[in-house]
């Protein structure tokens, strides 16, 4: 429809979009644009509309023109006055607003939230309901605004009563660091009823501090909250030109991972994970939750992933109140520590952040980083507090002037004068006046005018009566040292900022600890941790694999991420993915979940190199490999033939028996090979000759040891977890049966086995290989025996329940702990016992090897200062441990005892007579 513009002029920013709607148009008697549009695609003409000149009033405008020109108009208005915040005082438009009628009101005492909304309406005319979300939203942050009653949960989502039932006032704070009428930029209100702020002048970095998420026309912003301290102390190092690094922190605790942060700027992101331990081997204990998340949608999706198979619990029970505490219980059977890596990995139990870090500044969008927002804070917060000593300054002046001007006109008694009594009027008494001051007036700091005069002649007599020229001159020194104060803080600007720094973090500091912790995250492989709830199946006759096959043939379990791989008897070999019912093809020799990136696995095989060629043998692993290509670990002969296949979760080569079939030139038809003498290649190596001739049969003559050795393993206190790929402390290698042994620093130990979804705390003292005949010596305080300090030695024990070698008591105290087989150690008293000499105790000749859980012996009974640890001065005997090596397991042989004619008739199929 066309439309005419009366007015050419643009309808106002400040004008709603239902405003705009109601413009002065007048509807054209005009044919429907979908009429002609319907005409001139039957005639196959195209539209030829081009936008006209909209500063011609004589053109007809299409809505389409109107769009394009007001459009960027629409965008400008919602970045600059909605969505998102301004650099200088780190604030929305609304949020400026609320804070300024809030103060506008403030009496010190609590307001009804719907009366601040009402006042802020003033202000900002786009309904209650916005100005209340973002007046709760601004309390929850729990920095600017004091609140109560009941203003909401961020944990749980919970919303706030409703506006007449709860109250707020600004806090100490922010009447501390945001308002200053005398710094502050005016300008009118929407209707020009009031004035409000252009920009509050905030002496700190509140935008890093409070953080700020919102959408606008093109562009977003999402800058994530920080920590007051270190914001502060970020401040005092950028004045003092030193680096600086902040990170966030948010309310809701958790860990967070800063290793792709960048500062905050676009392109970036973080990690942030909700704290979960392990309240017993059934259940586990959500403590804190991801930024942005709630105890319901962390539920949820827990739950969700339950449904889907990710992950196997009983039942989720949320019992948060001031703290979150979400208890997942564990289905029977299922390893706690998986689990945890699972919630990780398909709920919101981790989540990635983006921080999109951009703000208004000179009227524009600009993005920044973290560090650029916070110098541009200082360097205003040092501005601020410069205006604000030269205002100071500058009333103080005023004070000193009138103080002088009063102490004369009083001291040279000039309200006596003859002439001054008998003035006519007002305007030949000021003359007077400024008469007499002329004398005077080279020491003042500015010209004397009639207003300063007038002052002076409404002095009252009682005062003039009662003026003390000792106190006056007191007042007037007074004064010129707090110009001589200021004075030295303005030439001292940097140092006055950072002590003004200073003051704010020991008076508000301790009020915001740390609550995020920052930490390294290990990445966690989903088909690693994924819950294995299906059964893979296989149907060889038909060629079928899948888990809904289950009249057939069973694998093994599967989860719905996995992927299986296939050998078949022609030497050929796929990976798949797992599905329910997938046509795979038939011969098929061996079928497993396959394991990417597994070097450990090794496959053992013979195959014969066409119809009638020779048999190679050989070892290799399947690491890098496409899914759904196939390949062939033969040379490609036609005819060839996979005669005998092993696959080996550890590398193990076994012995075989090779038997041949007869021939004239074959004079030993029986011999065996051992697979640890092939060295492992890749799996398009060719393989070593085994035999020319034709094999009969191959049977396991004898089982075989890891010829990949053990597993070496590390342990990486950045992240508190193992791993194989040489990241942190070096456990040692270790055989399937050996543990790991940890000891914490509250005295508790346990062990464990060495697998990657292991999970240890913060709090490891020890971790090692454990070692059943190692000696401990540790030194305690116990609280079971007046908390007087005990000497014992043991070893401990192979469980992997939590036992603690300083008894029950949870004020026991661990000093000192040694795995030293001769320790020596150095007490020195303190205390009233400060004067005796240092006693040096002999571990071994002190005290016995006993159990872990007996008391130990009594050091002393003197007040103790501290236990030293000395250099040993004998050591044990060194004795060459013996070496487990297990013993190769023998294969019956089911032609032990045969002779070679009997073999070979065995083989041609010979019967005999007699026996």
């Amino acid at each position: 429809m066309k439309i005419k513009i009366e007015d050419n002029e643009p309808i106002p920013q400040d004008k709603k979009p239902e405003e705009a709607e109601k413009a002065d148009i007048e509807p054209i008697e005009e044919p429907l644009e979908s009429e002609e549009s319907d005409a001139e695609t039957a005639n196959g003409i195209h539209s030829e509309y081009h936008v006209p000149d909209v500063k011609d009033v004589n053109v007809k405008h299409q809505l389409s023109g109107m769009y394009q020109n007001w459009f960027l108009d629409y965008a400008s208005y919602v970045i600059l006055e909605r969505a998102v915040p301004h650099i200088e005082d780190g604030l929305k438009p609304v949020q400026r607003r609320i804070l300024h009628a809030m103060k506008r009101i403030d009496d010190g005492r609590y307001n009804k939230v719907a009366n601040i909304i009402g006042q802020t309406m003033q202000f900002h005319p786009h309904g209650d309901a916005s100005i209340g979300d973002a007046l709760v939203q601004l309390g929850q942050k729990d920095l600017l605004i004091d609140c109560q009653g009941n203003w909401g949960n961020i944990l749980t989502g919970d919303g706030a009563a409703a506006p007449r039932y709860i109250e707020a006032r600004l806090s100490k704070f922010a009447l501390d660091v945001v308002f200053n009428a005398k710094t502050t930029e005016w300008k009118p209100s929407y209707d020009g009823r009031n004035k409000e702020p252009i920009c509050l002048p905030v002496k700190f970095p509140l935008l890093l501090a409070q953080g700020v998420e919102g959408i606008a026309v093109g562009l977003s912003s999402k800058i994530l909250p920080h920590n007051f301290n270190e914001l502060i102390s970020a401040s005092i190092a950028y004045l003092q030109d030193e680096p600086f690094e902040i990170y966030p922190d948010f309310q809701t605790g958790g860990y967070i991972d800063i290793s792709r942060y960048n500062d905050g700027e676009r392109g970036g992101s973080v990690k942030v994970r909700a704290k979960i331990s392990k309240l017993d081997s059934k259940t586990l204990v959500i403590s804190e939750i991801p930024f942005g998340r709630t105890t319901s949608s962390i539920i949820e999706s827990i739950l969700k992933a339950n449904e889907k198979g990710k992950i196997k619990i009983r039942k989720v029970d949320d019992n948060t109140a001031a703290n979150v505490e979400i208890l997942v219980h564990l289905a029977p059977g299922v390893s706690s520590d998986k689990t945890i890596d699972a919630l990780y990995a398909f709920s919101d139990c981790e989540v990635s952040i983006s921080p999109n870090c951009c703000v208004i500044r000179d009227e524009k969008p600009n993005f920044l980083n973290v560090s650029e927002i916070l110098k541009t804070s200082t360097d205003n917060t040092k501005e601020l507090l410069r205006q604000e000593l030269e205002i100071h300054k500058a009333e103080i002046l005023e004070s000193l002037l009138f103080a002088s001007l009063e102490k004369i006109f009083i001291e040279e008694r000039i309200y006596k004068d003859k002439a001054f009594e008998e003035s006519k009027d007002i305007e030949q008494a000021i003359k007077h006046v400024d008469k007499r001051l002329e004398p005077f007036k080279p020491s003042f700091i500015r010209e004397i005018t009639n207003e300063d005069i007038l002052r002076l002649l409404e002095i009252k007599m009682g005062r003039i009566l009662k003026f003390n020229t000792d106190k006056a001159n007191d007042l007037i020194t007074a004064m010129k040292a707090q110009i001589e104060e200021i004075d030295h803080h303005l030439a001292h600007i940097v140092n006055y900022t950072i002590e003004w720094f200073e003051g704010l973090k020991k008076k508000y500091g301790k009020n915001y600890p740390r609550r995020t912790e920052i930490r390294n995250f290990d990445t966690i492989v989903a088909a690693k941790v994924v819950e294995a709830n299906e059964k893979l199946y296989i149907n060889r006759e038909d060629g079928f694999i899948g888990t809904s096959l289950k009249k057939d043939e069973l694998i093994c379990p599967c989860s719905t991420i996995d992927d299986v791989i296939l050998f078949y008897k022609d030497g050929k070999l796929r990976v798949v993915k797992v599905s329910e019912k997938m046509f795979v093809g038939k011969n098929i020799l061996y079928v497993n979940i396959f394991k990417k990136n597994d070097s450990r696995t090794i496959y053992n095989i013979v195959y014969r190199n066409g119809k009638e060629g020779a048999s190679y043998i050989k070892r290799f692993a399947v690491n890098g490999i496409n899914r759904d290509k196939e390949y062939d670990l033969t040379q490609g002969v036609l005819g060839s033939r996979i005669i005998y296949f092993s696959a080996n979760p550890n590398g193990e080569a076994e012995v075989i028996k090779i038997t041949l079939k007869p021939g004239s030139r074959i004079k030993k038809l029986q011999f065996e090979k051992d697979f640890s003498e092939i060295a492992i290649k890749g799996r398009q190596s060719m393989g070593n000759i085994l035999s020319k001739n034709d094999i009969h049969k191959i049977a396991l003559k004898q089982k075989g040891g890891s010829t990949l050795g053990g597993r070496k393993v590390w342990f990486d206190r950045d992240v508190f977890r193992l791993n194989y790929d040489g990241r942190g402390e070096y456990l040692g290698e270790f055989q399937s049966d050996e543990n790991i042994l940890v000891i914490k620093k509250n005295g508790v130990f346990f062990t464990t086995n060495f697998d990657l979804s292991n999970h240890y705390n913060d709090d490891v003292q020890i971790i090692e290989k454990f070692n059943p005949n190692k000696i401990w010596t540790a030194a305690l305080y116990d609280a079971d025996q007046q908390n007087y300090p005990y000497l014992k030695r043991f070893t401990l024990e192979l469980n992997t329940k939590s036992q603690s070698f300083i008894g029950d008591n949870p004020e026991t105290k661990l000093i000192l702990l040694t795995d030293v087989y001769y320790p020596r150690f150095e007490v020195n008293f303190g205390g009233n016992d400060s004067f005796r000499e240092k006693q040096i105790i002999d571990g071994d000749e002190f005290i016995g090897i006993k159990s872990f859980k007996a008391k130990g012996k009594r050091i002393t009974t003197f007040q103790l200062d501290q236990i030293n640890e000395l250099e040993p001065l004998r050591f044990p005997e060194e004795t060459e441990e013996d070496r487990n090596i297990p013993e190769p397991v023998e294969i019956e042989d089911e032609d032990n005892g045969k002779s070679s004619v009997d073999i070979v008739d065995e083989i041609v199929g010979q019967m005999k007579l007699f026996e």
